[in-house]
Order: C-alpha cells, then structure tokens, then sequence
C-alpha cells in the first residue's frame, strides 16, 4: 500500500448473485444486471497491472493478479450493447438499429397526419396527439363522434370527449405495432446472448 496506494477496485458490486442465476438455460439477466459485470470485468486488467507494479515488495500480490480471467470480449460485447443505465443500445446488432430507426419515422408520420386533421377538423375537443392502448389518436368531442369515422379507445372521465382512432390511420397503427413488439423481441434476443455469454464464462 505504501509503494503502490489502495488497490484499483473502484465500487465494485458484489456479482456473484447474477453469475449463479445465470447457468440455467433459458434464464435471462436483465440489462441493469448484467451492466453491473462489465466493471468487475474492467477490473480485471487493471490488477493485473497492480500486480505487476508491486511485485518486487509483494510477490503474493502479483501472483493473484497474475491468475485473473481476462474476459475482453464479453466485457467489450456489453459495453457496445448497453448504455450506462442497462437500456438495450441501437448498436447493438443492425436489426435493432433498423427497427428503432423505422419505429421512429413510422411515429414522426403518423402524427404529422393527425396534426394536418387536427388543424382542419372543427369536431375536435383539443388539439393534441395521444396514445391509448399503443395507439395514436386524437380527442373528439363526444356529441361530434359520428363526424369522423374510427375506432374508440377511451373515453374521457367526464365522458365528452372520446379518444378516437381515425379510419385512415388504422394500417398504419397495426405496423407500427407490429415493429414495437419485433424491437422487444430483438432487446430479449440480445439480453439472451448476453446472458449466454455470461454462462459461458461463469
């Protein structure tokens, strides 16, 4: 300690909670958890160098450094698929970059499309774009319902408004929630990778 200063351990967690949940197959760890493994991984190296700093007056120091695992490609493969908070990142594998790119132009047109009605369209109640049930609609005033075709979601507690679905925007609603549910099978894919990777290395 006196040669060298404190060992370079930073605040590491405590892993092995999540390496033992993660050898059974089809288990999956969670982005947040698995973000808790790539500091331990980073750790690794920087001990060794530790290690090899302190040999002369600490020899047993240098050994255990020495016997590290060094895990670059698990480490380097979870810092290029999670961002600090454990969120899947776009990067993570093309499809996924993809998807998220098309999720949002799909959502960018579609309420550019209900804005344009809701400027030209006296029938409604306030003039804003919403979502109900991962759908976007538009609030209509309940006495002008039968004026614009669609499909009701909700309604509002005082009931004179009601939240419609517009008949032209339906095909465009369903795709947009077809690529939501593919982006959350192409994050649950990813995790799952991850998560074998980790079982690999256990």
């Amino acid at each position: 300690l006196s040669t060298a200063g404190p060992l370079p351990l930073g605040s590491l967690s405590d892993i092995r909670p999540l390496v033992d949940r993660a050898p059974p197959p089809g288990s999956l760890l969670e982005g947040r958890e698995l973000n808790q493994i790539g500091p331990v991984l980073e750790a690794s190296p920087q001990l060794m160098a530790y290690g090899r700093g302190v040999r002369a007056v600490a020899p047993d120091v240098a050994r255990l450094g020495d016997g590290l695992p060094r895990l670059p490609g698990l480490r380097d493969r979870l810092l290029a698929c999670l961002d600090p908070e454990g969120a899947v990142a776009d990067g993570a594998s093309p499809r996924l970059r993809q998807l998220r790119r098309d999720i949002r132009e799909k959502r960018r047109r579609i309420v550019a499309d209900l804005e344009r009605m809701l400027a030209a369209n006296d029938a409604v109640a306030e003039r804003f774009v919403t979502l109900r049930h991962e759908r976007y609609v538009i609030p209509i005033r309940s006495d002008a319902r039968g004026r614009v075709r669609g499909i009701v979601h909700d309604r509002s507690q005082s009931g004179q408004t009601v939240f419609l679905e517009p008949e032209f925007l339906v095909d465009a609603n369903n795709e947009l929630v077809e690529q939501v549910r593919a982006e959350e099978q192409e994050q649950q894919r990813i995790l799952a990778e991850l998560t074998a990777l980790v079982r690999e290395h256990a």
